[in-house]
């Protein structure tokens, strides 16, 4: 019985022992446990990133920042400032639309 440098199998039939003998075999079976490392370290980072996307995307469903921003604007009397805050708000829920919209397209590319 040989063992095969390669792995932490034994090698003990003459098929499995010719399989250790090709270098290809051998250089792929050497990283196999890194490959797979590797391959459980990324999907931990896809499962993390999709957990905070969809977190993102609740907190952007809420919008209770829009509703402060909206009370806060309704309590201003100058005219051009109420002005300035209206364009704000437009472009801070178009901001917000967006976000949302691209955080469910990534989310929807997950699975």
């Amino acid at each position: 019985m040989q063992h095969c440098p390669f792995s932490q199998v034994t090698c003990r039939s003459p098929v499995q022992r010719s399989f250790c003998k090709w270098p290809a075999f051998q250089c792929r079976n050497a990283s196999i446990p890194d490959q797979l490392k590797e391959f459980l370290n990324s999907t931990e980072r896809l499962i993390t990133l999709r957990e905070r996307l969809l977190a993102d995307i609740r907190q952007y469903n809420d919008a209770a920042a829009l509703k402060r921003f909206d009370q806060e604007a309704a309590n201003i009397t100058d005219q051009n400032t109420t002005k300035n805050m209206t364009l704000l708000r437009r472009k801070t829920e178009e901001d917000t639309n967006d976000r949302k919209q691209e955080a469910a397209q990534t989310v929807a590319l997950f699975g």
